[in-house]
């Protein structure tokens, strides 16, 4: 309008997706201006940055190893992407998917078990880790190891992730291995049988 020296707005709709991605662009230029008025040419192009708002969860290694003697291991999960909103996740014990090789058994869901070889965290009783909005340091909780006093091959169990709230999604890495090393030892009597003559005064 003749006279009307206002600024004016316009208005892009911005679509909030569920991916997890980097800042993107986009531009908004000015064009074929009527009523004799005139481009600034600095000014005539805007960039607009889409910063993301979703993030992606999942564990920081593919396997954790942990000795028997050792009173429990820990996982830890990391948050990637868009630091915004707050976030939570469910993290439970499982049998490994695949065959590794032999499978821990689980023991009681309790503080410092004693039977089975770690204390199960089950999927009706999960585990929690939480993030508050702005927050991207990596969460972690103790699964307790049974350190028994029998002689068992490398043993192994799996930890998964469940139940993402909040703008994010699980990522490749949403389960991982816990490698158990055994600390028992046999001892016994080497190239058993012995013989031995009387006329021996010892036999070692």
């Amino acid at each position: 309008m003749d006279g009307d020296g206002t600024s004016k707005s316009i208005i892009v709709p911005i679509i909030d997706d569920s991916v997890v991605e980097g800042p993107e662009n986009f531009s908004v230029t000015l064009s074929n201006p009527t009523g004799g008025a005139v481009l600034d040419s600095t000014k005539s192009n805007i960039v607009v940055t889409i910063n993301d708002n979703d993030s992606s969860l999942q564990f920081s290694q593919a396997i954790y190893v942990v000795g028997e003697d050792q009173p429990f291991v820990t996982v830890t999960v990391q948050r990637s992407g868009g630091p915004l909103g707050a976030l939570s996740v469910q993290l439970y014990t499982a049998d490994p998917s695949s065959p590794v090789g032999a499978f821990a058994t689980a023991g009681a869901p309790t503080v410092n078990p004693t039977t089975g070889d770690y204390g199960a965290i089950l999927p009706g009783s999960p585990a929690v880790l939480s993030w508050l909005s702005g927050d991207s340091s990596p969460k972690s909780t103790n699964i307790f190891i049974v350190n028994d006093a029998l002689v068992e091959p490398t043993e192994y169990f799996e930890v998964r992730l469940q139940n993402v709230t909040g703008p994010a999604v699980l990522g490749v890495q949403s389960t991982a291995l816990v490698q158990i090393n055994d600390n028992d030892n046999e001892i016994g009597f080497v190239g058993l049988p012995y013989t031995v003559y009387e006329t021996n005064s010892t036999v070692t």
